[in-house]
């Protein structure tokens, strides 16, 4: 948490804050018009220690529906619809137009799996391997393999016999029968047989593709369906989101100094100095009059305090290895589109990341003399139902779906408070390089 009330202008701010990023990598231009990127950037290093996921905020947060029913399934598939949408790597909430659900489940069923997951050296290894024990048709042991099988299961039942009997009641007929047993499994070809059977099994397993059938009935079995008949696959945060009371509460509280501060930049950070977000938002252009709440943060001083908590999302039907598998490639046979590259801030895939915790705040609340111009603005947008936002913060506005409320704050003489919860921002997952097929597995020989 930041404590930092040290007074300092803005246009100072902007110079010191200026030669600071210079010498960080990578950097971000400081605007000496607005602190709002550097607010963004340092409301994100605030809750950072909530969760290992890189944090996304939203601009601004989204009001969490006093009737929310996790149980209602109109209301989880709208939640799902919000929370599997992929991501641009951004610390602004960037979607993409991919869902995670219908990307992975097409994944597993629509596009193309190698016929064996091993590379020709395997495949050389594996063929020998099965050649020393099977005959032709896979499943009848050749003559080798099944003197050897039927020696070393003599072998094995004097062993249990043997280790069974009290070591004071074993006598030197038992010492010399079991030595002969282990005698006579050397000789039929001990050495080549464990070898042929340990490679077989560590190579089947290895080219095998069982593990996606049990992938596609884990996406069936998960696969719901709203009143309106539309199919989705669940993402349940954890605590539920109509359950905030379980939720670990820390609170947080930021003055203009604190959102100014410089200093090495968050993951996904680097897009914002193409992107210059503005602090406000209005439904409705408050007017020219509101320059100072219009779009940007003033020169005056705030306090902006509010209790956050994370909650985790669960899918039991995702299984990372979809992702992480080499064993798949796009059914047209080009991997022109790449989800992820695997990279962080410079990622180029088409929808690299997913949104794997939310990010909750209630009891925000803004004071002092910098919020002070812009409360009656706010009163006249909350008396015609518009929507205001405040950085990563709706201070009023609607409900998500499906039933849409609109949440007003209270507006006092010297601020603001907004007694609602509401998501500000996600934690992010970021994706392997996907699709990343290796060409020499044994793939189908027509895409």
């Amino acid at each position: 948490m930041f404590k930092s009330d040290l007074h300092v202008s803005k246009r100072r701010r902007c110079r010191v804050a200026h030669i600071l990023f210079a010498a960080l990598s990578p950097v971000l231009p400081c605007s000496c018009q607005t602190l709002d990127s550097t607010a963004f950037i340092n409301v994100v290093k605030s809750v950072s220690s909530l969760s290992d996921d890189p944090v996304v905020l939203l601009r601004p947060g989204q009001l969490l529906n006093p009737v929310y029913d996790h149980s209602d399934l109109d209301d989880s598939y709208a939640s799902a619809q919000r929370l599997n949408a992929m991501l641009r790597p951004s610390i602004i909430y960037t979607p993409t137009a991919k869902d995670l659900g219908e990307a992975y489940a097409a994944i597993l069923s629509s596009e193309q799996w190698a016929r064996l997951a091993l590379v020709p050296t395997q495949v050389e290894e594996l063929k020998r391997a099965r050649s020393s024990l099977y005959m032709n048709d896979g499943t009848t042991l050749t003559t080798g393999y099944a003197r050897y099988v039927d020696k070393r299961k003599a072998y094995d039942e004097l062993k249990k016999q043997y280790d069974n009997t009290r070591a004071d009641k074993r006598t030197r007929d038992m010492d010399s029968e079991l030595q002969t047993a282990a005698d006579a499994v050397a000789l039929v070809g001990q050495a080549i047989y464990e070898s042929a059977e340990e490679n077989y099994r560590l190579l089947t397993g290895a080219g095998s593709l069982k593990w996606k059938d049990s992938a596609i009935d884990a996406l069936r079995q998960a696969t719901a369906r709203s009143a309106e008949g539309r199919t989705f696959l669940p993402a349940d945060p954890s605590p539920q989101l109509d359950t905030l009371e379980d939720l670990d509460w820390v609170p947080i509280s930021l003055k203009v100094p604190d959102l100014d501060s410089p200093g090495p930049l968050p993951r996904f950070a680097a897009a914002l100095s193409q992107t210059r977000p503005e602090w406000w938002s209005w439904s409705e252009d408050p007017g020219p009059s509101a320059e100072t709440c219009r779009a940007h943060i003033g020169d005056g001083e705030f306090t902006l305090t509010f209790d956050a908590a994370v909650a985790r999302i669960g899918r039991g039907w995702l299984d990372p290895r979809v992702f992480d598998s080499q064993d798949w490639r796009w059914n047209s046979g080009s991997n022109a589109e790449v989800l992820s590259d695997g990279e962080d801030d410079s990622n180029s895939g088409s929808a690299p990341l997913y949104v794997s915790s939310v990010f909750i705040a209630r009891s925000v609340t803004i004071t002092g003399q910098g919020i002070l111009p812009c409360l009656s603005f706010i009163r006249k947008a909350v008396a015609n139902h518009q929507t205001v936002g405040f950085g990563p913060f709706t201070i009023a506005g609607v409900t998500s779906s499906p039933l849409v409320y609109y949440l007003p704050p209270i507006v006092t003489e010297t601020g603001v408070h907004v007694i609602y919860p509401q998501v500000f921002g996600y934690g992010a997952s970021v994706l392997p390089k996907a699709p990343n097929p290796n060409p020499a597995f044994v793939w189908p020989s027509k895409p």
